[in-house]
């Protein structure tokens, strides 16, 4: 009788009594039958944190080989893969945080998977840290499937291909970065859920990216440093759902950008650097899409290649600063062409200087006709620098001016008199 306790108790805690090797070994709650052969295998399916709380340790040295692994499995469960210069391999699919909380700690060594879900069902929550070392999936990666996620990028390089973030209704995925580097090829943020991707630092590389990509979804990109490069592929704000894209720090380079490209999309360039390569378009018409367009003077380059404002663009050009800081034109167009019933507004809101000369505000190499003849709606300049002056653009040599002057003076000043004459009649409309 005795002997049969003492069996009984080795088999139930085998694996958190005894290390399956040196440098991989198990704590608590972990199932994880361990094999002889060489390279270190542990079993067709590894599961950490089955009821209660488990840890799976990879030091360095050490190679763990599985099918699949479950970290966090059932709802009362918590569990950890922490990988400290070792390496982890998962020959099929990773589920961190399956039914309740999983987590995957890189600080140094290397883990791939095929597809790796975070966040799988309604209630769960997957967490990976990466800090230094290396993360790859070759197959899909799923961030907040039903349930929510978070990857959180120190240091390191990560490689995915294919990326979701907030697959269903009711879930959410989130990666912030702070250095080391990401890599994704199609990337779809807030399919039916929620999808956000914060860069303060590091490097984001993509073939493509969807903004809110499903007709529940939200999806935002929030850039304040480093750099995000999408090339290749089509870029879209609004892919179905909603799709918000700031720029306020930081460089970022895309091809095919599709501002509201088949539903509400908007793109905020409050500083940096955004260069656009190839077709550009503000809210497509053809699709019942909105676009919405705010660019700062705070920007240190606007540099947009074959830019298109549809009947749905929503279009702010904000200058900011004084005569002292303003720089001049911040927007640099290739070729330009323009809706006539789309809405174009500059905005003097916070812009403390005179306008003693026109401030030129874009410049574009070619300009279709319909352009130059589109009135763009001037607000925010401030009564008392006004003083019953008339505020106007226009179009000279490719570039876009604002100014002001007398409706007495403009109206015996040839092209400045029919310019402010203008203004008045539109404004009376």
């Amino acid at each position: 009788m005795k002997s049969r306790k003492i069996i009984k108790l080795t088999m139930a805690s085998l694996f958190a009594a005894l290390p399956l090797c040196a440098q991989v070994y198990t704590t608590g709650d972990v199932y994880a039958p361990q094999s002889t052969s060489i390279p270190y295998y542990l079993s067709e399916t590894v599961t950490v944190g089955i009821t209660s709380t488990g840890v799976l340790h990879i030091d360095s040295g050490g190679t763990a080989y599985m099918a699949t692994l479950s970290v966090g499995s059932s709802a009362t469960a918590v569990g950890t893969v922490s990988v400290d210069g070792g390496r982890l391999e998962v020959e099929a699919y990773g589920k961190i945080g399956d039914m309740g909380s999983g987590a995957l700690v890189i600080n140094s060594g290397t883990a791939s998977f095929i597809e790796l879900n975070a966040g799988v069902n309604a209630g769960s929550t997957g967490s990976l840290q990466i800090s230094n070392g290396v993360l790859t999936t070759s197959g899909a990666t799923n961030l907040g499937v039903s349930g929510s996620a978070a990857l959180a990028i120190s240091g390191g390089a990560v490689t995915f291909s294919n990326i979701t973030l907030g697959a269903n209704i009711g879930s959410s995925g989130v990666i912030t970065m702070s250095n080391g580097s990401l890599k994704g090829q199609t990337t779809s943020i807030g399919v039916n859920g929620t999808g956000a991707l914060y860069i303060t630092g590091g490097n984001a590389t993509f073939a493509s990216l969807k903004l809110g990509a499903g007709y529940s979804g939200s999806g935002t990109i929030r850039l304040t440093g480093g750099t995000l490069t999408s090339v290749g592929g089509s870029n879209t704000m609004g892919a179905g759902g909603a799709g918000f894209f700031v720029v306020d720090g930081g460089t970022a380079t895309m091809t095919s950008v599709f501002v509201g490209g088949e539903s509400a999309g908007t793109l905020d360039l409050k500083s940096g650097s955004f260069y656009g390569i190839g077709g550009f378009m503000v809210g497509n018409h053809a699709s019942g899409a909105t676009g919405t367009l705010t660019v700062s003077s705070n920007m240190d380059n606007v540099n947009l290649e074959n830019v298109f404002f549809g009947q749905a663009a929503d279009v702010t050009l904000r200058v900011d600063g004084n005569d002292a800081t303003y720089g001049g034109a911040f927007v640099h167009v290739n070729e330009l062409f323009m809706n006539a019933q789309g809405s174009y507004v500059i905005d003097l809101s916070d812009y403390t200087g005179s306008l003693g000369v026109p401030l030129a505000i874009l410049t574009a190499q070619q300009v279709d006709q319909p352009a130059t003849e589109i009135s763009w709606i001037i607000k925010g300049y401030a009564a008392d620098k006004s003083e019953g002056k008339v505020l106007y653009s226009f179009w000279e040599d490719g570039t876009l001016y604002v100014g002001m002057t007398i409706p007495e003076q403009a109206a015996s000043a040839g092209l400045l008199g029919l310019l402010a004459l203008a203004f008045v009649a539109r404004r009376r409309k």
